[in-house]
């Protein structure tokens, strides 16, 4: 697959939609689809990630975003996660997130959008709703435990926060009215969001706090470049849930996503070295040595003679009577020479090279 990316088929707009299609009819097969098996997982995983990079604005993502959203995300709870690997649901979650980056215009929007829905609802914290009696029950309650045991704020997946959120951003923009439609299900969503920001502030507080001065090594430690990305995320988090909050909701707002950043820098390696390949086959081009021709070879054409040139002969001065008239100047001389109609002659052989002058008859 990567020789044929290479290759000129994956240079053109064409090209790379006959790509994406057949990595599509590689990566999923609706009658042969277990997503317990992480096998199937895995396949998906790994012919989508041969895909991203094809995507552009000319080459559309939409059969992707259409099986992770008709196959994939609607046997969410199906999806088994193996101990002690990578999260299969979050390198999911990460490639769902790019494809509906290029996403182009979808049937059924407004299903697509509420499966993604739901699916985010699994990775968002419920909002504490209490009466004010309860709050100050718990309130004493509170107070009599140690430091130790009071209520904690609860775990929350920033990154799968992250790319979920990111997915519905990116699916609303083509059906801006869908998720504002149902009046209760866009409150239950604002509701979990304001409870999601109030935790995601008060994360990035912590987190510049830490980041902010570092200099030198401790800046390249691998800790700090951790908090950074994890700033980066959190960041992200609030600026989508900004645009959800908006009456009605928008989806102008742009981000890069967190783990991008290194996957931005690969790609520019890989571009500079494909121009550099470009520019030493260009070179080796346009540069021939230089070799000199045989005998039994046909000269080069800058050294063949033009093909009029090969009718022209070369001049011959005059022979016999008219050569003895000619002079050393090269022209013929003679007594007769240079009379002209009217029988006047040159003005040097007549008056001894004086004017002539004109007879006036008045």
């Amino acid at each position: 697959m990567d020789l044929l990316i290479w290759s000129k088929l994956g240079k053109t707009p064409a090209g790379k939609k006959e790509l994406t299609q057949l990595i599509a009819a590689l990566a999923f097969t609706p009658e042969d689809w277990h997503p317990e098996d992480p096998e199937y997982i895995d396949r998906l995983i790994q012919c989508t990630q041969h895909a991203l990079p094809l995507f552009t604005a000319q080459v559309e993502s939409t059969q992707f975003v259409n099986i992770f959203c008709d196959h994939v995300l609607g046997r969410w709870k199906d999806i088994a996660a193996r101990s002690g690997e990578n999260d299969l649901k979050l390198e999911l979650l990460k490639i769902f997130a790019e494809v509906t980056e290029h996403c182009g215009e979808i049937e059924n929007a407004e299903d697509k959008i509420k499966t993604t829905y739901d699916m985010l609802l699994n990775y968002l914290p419920e909002a504490p709703v209490e009466k004010e009696e309860e709050k100050a029950a718990k309130t004493e309650n509170d107070e009599n435990k140690p430091e130790d045991t009071k209520s904690a704020a609860p775990s929350l997946q920033f990154s799968h926060v992250e790319c979920a959120l990111f997915a519905l951003h990116s699916l609303c923009r083509k059906a801006p009215d869908a998720l504002g439609a149902d009046a209760a299900r866009i409150k239950s969503l604002r509701l979990r969001l304001q409870y999601t920001a109030r935790l995601t502030q008060g994360y990035i507080k912590k987190l510049k706090e830490v980041t902010q001065g570092k200099k030198g090594e401790d800046a390249n430690t691998e800790e700090n470049k951790l908090k950074l990305v994890a700033l980066k995320t959190t960041s992200n988090i609030n600026t989508l849930i900004r645009d959800i909050f908006r009456t009605p909701p928008s989806f102008k707002s742009k981000v890069q996503l967190s783990f991008q950043s290194k996957k931005a820098e690969k790609e520019a390696t890989h571009s500079i070295e494909a121009e550099e390949v470009d520019k030493q086959t260009s070179v080796s081009k346009r540069h021939r040595p230089i070799t000199f021709d045989n005998r039994d070879q046909k000269e080069s054409p800058e050294k063949r003679p033009r093909s009029g040139d090969r009718n022209l002969k070369m001049y011959t001065p005059p022979s016999g009577k008219y050569s003895s008239r000619l002079n050393n100047s090269g022209r013929f001389s003679g007594s007769n020479y240079g009379r002209g109609r009217g029988g006047y002659g040159r003005r040097d052989f007549r008056n001894n090279g004086a004017p002539f002058k004109r007879r006036n008859n008045f």
